[in-house]
């Protein structure tokens, strides 16, 4: 009954209005307050199902796999972390399997209007083909940093930002903008769901060339969202260097260039970052999102769950699933599954 109420053509039009254009009718925060607040009613059994899970999270993680890195596990200090050591499980494979997946799609424009210089290249069947990709997302040493710093039980988002993307950057493929940053080149955090974690993995070796990964440590972006009013009425999504810099020391910002098999865990709610400018040589990043239940954003009302697991363009006007499988764990099929209530 409640679902009826919370999830019909009243609501879904509603959600569509406010979030039209970076949610600038009521603003950034009171847009992310009141649907943060519609879907704890909507989703308040997974919910509370999660959060009662969240205090046996030790014996989810030990029955989902070992932790082979414990002894020196990353922690997200000032809203992020890094692990260069190569030795996180699935990863080789992972990007072996990557390999694969660019030389069968990389290369090519796939559309994207504005945005056409930073693209997904996974297709729905990868996810299957390809297991590693998401037990590398699964897998009990990432997941404990990721949850260690949201302090509750995610689920990978399946729709914006989709929570699992190859994501091909290429200045080739972009508009002619005249040198104009726009869109994600721009400052921004995301509003979607609050706190979220990015797991960004370098496919290949990013250097300067490839237009970067950047982003500003938690404690500089809380002095910029201070100072700008970031996220009030009134107040843009975007925030360009000029601004940013007469708030932000330049030597603050973090450029993520490293070798294939880095992996930046990142709190993308709550630190401003950019990427994709000027990509002379094209970027290859496995990127994972990771959020609540209770998302800050009305995506999962106004978007229609497609009847397959959807990796591609379509998953900006739907709602994606991932393959899911009998012997998956406890904690994986959470994951996986943001609905899952334990009963199959």
């Amino acid at each position: 009954m409640a679902n009826s109420i919370l999830d019909n053509s009243l609501t879904r039009w509603l959600g569509r209005a406010v979030e039209h254009d970076h949610y600038r009718r009521l603003g950034i925060r009171n847009t992310m307050q009141l649907s943060r607040a519609f879907n704890r009613l909507k989703n308040r059994k997974q919910h509370l199902y999660r959060r009662e899970l969240y205090h046996q999270l030790d014996k989810l993680l030990d029955d989902n796999g070992p932790r082979q890195t414990t002894s020196h596990k990353p922690r997200m200090e000032d809203g992020w972390a890094l692990d260069t050591s190569k030795s996180l499980p699935h990863l080789e494979q992972m990007l072996e399997d990557s390999e694969q997946i660019i030389s069968e799609r990389g290369g090519v424009n796939r559309g994207g209007g504005g945005r056409s210089f930073f693209q997904q290249i996974l297709s729905n069947e990868h996810l299957s083909r390809y297991p590693s990709i998401l037990n590398f997302a699964t897998s009990s040493d990432v997941l404990d940093v990721v949850i260690d710093h949201l302090k509750f039980i995610p689920a990978l988002s399946v729709h914006k930002p989709l929570g699992v993307r190859l994501n091909e950057s290429d200045k080739r493929f972009g508009p002619d903008t005249n040198g104009q940053l726009s869109e994600s080149q721009l400052f921004h955090c995301d509003y979607q769901c609050t706190p979220m974690v990015y797991v960004i993995v370098t496919l290949r070796e990013v250097t300067l060339k490839s237009g970067p990964f950047c982003f500003l440590p938690l404690s500089a972006s809380n002095q910029a969202i201070e100072s700008l009013q970031y996220g009030k009425r009134g107040r843009p999504y975007r925030v360009t260097d000029e601004e940013m810099y007469k708030i932000v020391n330049r030597d603050k910002l973090f450029e993520f260039t490293y070798p294939a098999g880095s992996v930046l865990f990142l709190d993308s709610s709550r630190c401003f970052h950019y990427g994709s400018r000027d990509s002379v040589v094209p970027r290859y990043l496995m990127m994972y999102a990771y959020v609540s239940v209770c998302r800050t954003d009305f995506g999962d009302l106004i978007r229609p769950e497609y009847n397959e697991p959807v990796c591609d363009e379509r998953a900006r006007l739907w709602r994606s699933s991932y393959p899911t499988y009998s012997e998956d764990s406890h904690l994986r099929r959470l994951l996986i599954d943001w609905r899952y209530m334990g009963d199959d």
